[in-house]
């Protein structure tokens, strides 16, 4: 088989603490051929001079200095410096198996796929195994397995939020990031264009082995243990505009999904109801119900849900909390 470069995109901040650990886990890879893209986002720490220190004995590394702009951007002044056929993403206070990528890309080329999907694992700041967070993560593991579009959905929308949303932990053919890239500012940033490119892929190679460490911290935004916040509603944001491009594409399954996960989200921020963007994503949500509907997508039980939930509210939190405590 032709070996074919893979650049692996580093995004990193203060994170001179962890950095080391996952570097050298990517040097450590048994498929060689590596372009290691090394961002440092602006960090006050040591972050640079421990990528300038690491990058000095090996050739395959490239080091980045830019003023912070956040992770987002981040990930995209990677995507225009990668140079190889194929990308993944491994964030600085993450780790992977010295085995990770020669996997991922054995299975993507013997699948004909278009990406590849790995099995992650949560760890402390010690490098311990965590129990996995049951509001994105299922306690079950992802099969080996080929997935198409609906597929994936499927899988997203029934316990595997986590595997099938974030960046990291597969390997994408590069062509699927063109003219696609994650928007600035945005919490939810991979929520945003993940439904592109998905929907860009012929097929997903999934494979079982449990192949990246992802480290879960306390004070991390993308691992906060409450999902409270005003700038969670971004996550609403992204599921309405993936609500709208599968109305656009005819792609009943996915409308049903994403509009029955919007309530439950939006019932999450309730205390926030009263703020301009809430207010606004709630009409969204009306307006695509409501389009979903003349399509004859949704019936009578969703019907109702949406009813109780557009109208009555405070009512329909409040069975909310209790049916969480069942």
């Amino acid at each position: 088989m032709i070996k074919k470069k893979v650049s692996v995109i580093v995004p990193a901040y203060n994170s001179e603490k962890y950095v080391k650990r996952c570097i050298e886990s990517i040097q450590k890879q048994t498929y060689k051929d590596l372009q290691i893209i090394l961002i440092d986002d602006g960090s006050t720490d040591n972050t640079l001079q421990i990528f300038n220190e690491i990058a000095s004995n090996d050739k395959r590394i490239c080091v980045f200095s830019n003023k912070n702009q956040g992770v987002a951007a981040t990930r995209n002044f990677g995507l225009l410096n990668a140079k190889g056929e194929y990308i993944t993403f491994v964030d600085s206070d993450d780790y992977i198996n010295k085995r990770a990528i020669e996997l991922l890309v054995n299975s993507l080329v013997e699948k004909k796929a278009d990406m590849a999907i790995c099995n992650s694992v949560l760890i402390d700041v010690n490098g311990d195994p965590q129990l996995r967070d049951s509001r994105n993560y299922k306690k079950s593991f992802l099969n080996s397995n080929v997935w198409h579009e609906k597929e994936f959905w499927d899988h997203l929308y029934n316990g595997f939020w986590g595997e099938c949303t974030v960046p990291w932990g597969k390997l994408y053919k590069t062509s699927l990031f063109n003219n696609l890239r994650y928007p600035n500012g945005k919490t939810n940033e991979d929520d945003y264009i993940i439904y592109d490119l998905i929907h860009r892929c012929g097929s997903i190679s999934v494979i079982s082995d449990k192949l990246y460490y992802h480290m879960d911290r306390i004070n991390s935004i993308t691992n906060s243990n409450s999902g409270v916040g005003k700038q969670f509603l971004d996550g609403i944001d992204a599921i309405l505009i993936r609500t709208k491009k599968a109305l656009l594409n005819n792609q009943n399954y996915l409308v049903k999904y994403s509009l029955r996960a919007v309530p439950t989200l939006m019932v999450i921020q309730f205390r926030y109801r009263d703020s301009k963007k809430y207010k606004k994503l709630k009409e969204n949500y009306k307006k695509l119900f409501k389009e979903a509907n003349s399509k004859g997508y949704v019936n009578g039980r969703e019907r109702i849900s949406y009813f109780s939930f557009y109208y009555f509210q405070s009512l329909y939190n409040f069975i909310y909390k209790v049916y969480r405590k069942l």
